[in-house]
């Protein structure tokens, strides 16, 4: 009995339309307030947010492509996501560029910005602090003289007077952080005068095969104070600045191909972040279905492109004309 239910169990799809529906009621939309016009409002904004999600989960990178989904879905799948026709891509632009900035611009998802040395200037730092943030930035050579100063006074400290420190295992490594701080004092350094903090932190890791030891080091600025920003602090976020990049992130670019479109979906900053989180709740939907299917003939685990492209044919009618080619 307990082998027939495993052997069934191997067998389950879960990339379905009553799947995602459920998925769909798990993240709530119908709770989220739209401040547009009664009287000017075409689709409700439960609804647009479904369909981006859906239209992200089957790989949709434009609004374009977007609005093509939806007139595919509609045909199909339209009645129970409240879609009887293709939804023009301006009005997902309205929504995303308008409204939904008018209602998540002031939730304070978040307080503190990570960025890796690709993305530091004292520019993007200065615009951060305006918006009310915090920056932890990451350093190196082409951040120039700032760079150079956190060598100066933080490159030759010894592990002795580290100020924080911690050791663990990782993939058959023994690894040991260690780290520096440099007050800046509330004038901050040079044009960086929004900055209060530098700091370095040295990862040590030692092989347990082969007894081969490697060094790095990272040095970083931040807009915290030390006694906003503690040692300790300072070491997780920077460790969780790259297990974002490496868990999320990767999975976003690698699966979701974000950083492949030729056209952004919103170039407002605000805009950028309703899509963001959009695209990690169409991210999350295709990781249920993913862990939860099975191939029947194999019983292995599909793909995220599988399991995207199952969901198109789920929830998308075919739209090509085929009449011109009968003739011929």
């Amino acid at each position: 009995m307990r082998s027939q239910k495993i052997k069934s169990g191997a067998r389950r799809q879960a990339a379905t339309c009553n799947g995602l529906k459920k998925r769909v009621r798990d993240l709530a939309f119908e709770q989220v307030s739209d401040p547009r016009m009664a009287g000017k409002v075409d689709y409700p904004l439960p609804t647009i947010l479904t369909a981006l999600v859906a239209s992200m989960a089957t790989m949709a990178r434009s609004l374009r492509m977007v609005e093509q989904r939806t007139g595919q879905m509609a045909l199909k799948q339209g009645q129970w996501m409240g879609v009887d026709a293709r939804i023009a891509d301006n009005t997902f632009g309205k929504v995303l560029l308008d409204e939904l900035k008018a209602a998540y611009g002031k939730t304070r998802l978040f307080s503190l910005v990570t960025t890796d040395a690709g993305n530091t200037s004292c520019g993007i730092a200065g615009k951060t602090v305006s918006l009310g943030l915090d920056y932890f930035m990451q350093l190196k050579s082409p951040q120039g003289e700032i760079h150079s100063e956190a060598q100066d006074v933080l490159g030759h400290r010894r592990n002795s007077r580290a100020h924080a420190g911690y050791t663990d295992t990782q993939n058959g490594q023994v690894v040991t952080y260690h780290l520096w701080r440099y007050d800046l004092g509330e004038d901050g350094w040079l044009d960086w005068t929004h900055a209060r903090q530098l700091v370095r932190i040295q990862r040590t890791a030692e092989c347990q095969r082969t007894g081969e030891v490697t060094v790095g080091n990272r040095y970083y600025v931040t807009s915290q104070s030390p006694d906003a920003l503690s040692p300790r602090t300072a070491l997780a976020i920077s460790r969780a600045h790259w297990r974002c990049e490496n868990n999320t992130h990767w999975t976003s670019d690698a699966e979701l191909m974000e950083d492949r479109r030729r056209l952004a979906w919103s170039r407002h900053p605000q805009g950028s972040l309703v899509v963001s989180a959009l695209r990690m709740m169409a991210l999350c939907i295709l990781a249920i279905a993913r862990k939860l299917s099975r191939f029947g003939y194999s019983g292995e685990t599909p793909s995220w492109g599988q399991v995207a492209e199952h969901f198109l044919l789920q929830l998308c009618a075919s739209n090509p004309e085929t009449k011109a080619f009968d003739v011929v």
